[in-house]
C-alpha cells in the first residue's frame, strides 16, 4: 500500500524527520559535503522503471552523464515524443539523484508522452551553480540542434521545450 503525502506536508515531513539536520550548521554542512566526497553516491536509475526507457548518452561534451526517459511505446507505436523536458533534480548541490526522483521522471515521461533528459551535474565541491546553469542551457541547444529527422526527434522550437526539477528543502 502506498502512502500519499500531500505537497504541502512534505516540508513539515522532512523537518520532523531531521532531513535537513546535517544543513543547520555551517560545520554540519562541511561536514556532509565531505561525507558525500568520501563515499559519492550512485546516481544511476533503478534497475526497473515502468513504462519508460532509458538510455546514456555518451559522450556528453559537458563529461557529465545524461539520461534520455522516454515513455514506451506500445506494440505496434512508432510514435516518438514531440516534446522535451529538462530535469534538474533537487538535493542541496550536495546530494546525488535519488530513487524517489527517478519515479516521478519516469512518472513525468509517461503521463505526458514526453521525452525527459536528465542531466547528472557535478555536485559541491567539483561544480558551482553557474558552470550546472551553463551546461543545462548547452545542454539544451545541443539537443535542439541536434534534432532531426534522422534521430526521429523533431524539437526544433523553444516551445518544444520545459524545464522542470525539484529542490531541495
Amino acid at each position: 500500500m502506498r502512502i500519499l503525502l500531500p505537497e504541502s506536508l512534505v516540508p513539515v515531513y522532512l523537518k520532523a524527520t531531521g532531513a535537513n539536520r546535517p544543513f543547520v550548521t555551517e560545520e554540519g554542512a562541511r561536514r556532509r559535503i565531505g561525507e558525500r566526497f568520501l563515499r559519492p553516491a550512485s546516481y544511476g536509475p533503478p534497475s526497473r522503471l515502468e513504462g519508460v526507457r532509458v538510455d546514456r548518452r555518451l559522450p556528453d561534451p559537458n563529461g557529465w552523464p545524461v539520461y534520455d526517459v522516454e515513455p514506451s511505446a506500445p506494440a505496434g507505436h512508432k510514435t516518438r515524443p514531440k516534446s522535451v523536458v529538462v530535469y534538474v533534480h533537487g538535493g542541496g548541490w550536495v546530494n546525488e539523484i535519488a530513487p524517489q526522483h527517478w519515479t516521478l521522471i519516469a512518472r513525468i515521461a509517461r503521463e505526458t508522452n514526453q521525452r525527459v533528459i536528465v542531466p547528472i551535474y557535478p555536485l559541491l565541491p567539483f561544480g558551482t551553480a553557474r558552470e550546472v546553469r551553463d551546461g543545462v542551457v548547452d545542454l539544451s541547444r545541443r539537443t535542439r540542434l541536434r534534432s532531426t529527422v534522422a534521430t526521429g526527434w523533431r524539437f526544433r522550437r523553444w516551445s518544444d521545450f520545459a524545464f522542470c526539477g525539484t529542490v531541495a528543502s
